[in-house]
């Protein structure tokens, strides 16, 4: 993953490579996160301010931020945290940054959420794109992650950032072509319905060449 700095006065200036992929005694690489050959793959996704000091495993006195992305492993291998990888497997993982993002440290637990669930358990080569965003009403993280052949989008919800539990899942809605990637999920006040009732529509959005639109009534 790489960075660039902008000053109101300069153009972009390139800085180090951020996140680098992960290498093996022999060169062969076990994890690569944004950086690998897939358009699809190229959506690591900076989820806002950590809200707390208890997010991640490493601390310094300004709040770090946290990335939340896919991590792609070519090569089956077992890391040095115990996990059994298989090549080819998409994972979440998190990583952290003490510089403003300058440079990330890769969360030790990598990754936080290894697998679909059971029921997509043969999707574990597709399971990727990560949308985090905090939910004030119920003190949540929210991730939508897309099970990109099936149509499908899984919500998940986590205290910490780092252990994540289903929720729900969304679609094929509409399924016609093409693979689902790159979710977004955000409520939206519309037709004067404000929070005096309390009642919003979720907007869901995804796709790459083409985006899609889909609207859930709720409330509050």
């Amino acid at each position: 993953m790489g960075t660039r700095c902008l000053d109101r006065s300069r153009a972009l200036e390139a800085l180090p490579i951020a996140l680098e992929c992960e290498s093996d005694s022999n060169g062969n690489v076990l994890q690569c996160s944004s950086l690998v050959p897939l358009l699809s793959m190229l959506t690591t996704r900076l989820a806002s301010l950590c809200r707390s000091a208890r997010t991640v495993a490493a601390m310094s006195s300004i709040p770090p931020q946290c990335a939340i992305y896919t991590s792609n492993y070519p090569t089956a291998h077992t890391q040095s945290n115990g996990v059994v990888i298989r090549a080819g497997q998409q994972s979440q993982s998190i990583a952290f940054s003490n510089d403003n993002g300058l440079t990330w440290t890769q969360y030790e637990g990598n990754p936080v959420i290894e697998s679909p669930p059971a029921q997509y358990a043969d999707q574990y080569q597709q399971f990727r794109d990560p949308f985090v965003f905090w939910y004030a009403p119920s003190s949540k993280w929210i991730m939508v992650a897309s099970l990109a052949m099936k149509h499908i989008l899984l919500i998940y919800s986590s205290d910490n950032l780092k252990n994540w539990t289903l929720q729900s899942q969304f679609g094929p809605e509409n399924a016609r072509f093409g693979q689902w990637e790159c979710p977004s999920l955000f409520p939206l006040y519309v037709d004067g319905r404000k929070q005096k009732s309390g009642s919003y529509s979720w907007r869901c959005t995804r796709g790459i060449c083409a985006i899609y639109f889909f609207i859930k009534d709720s409330v509050a």
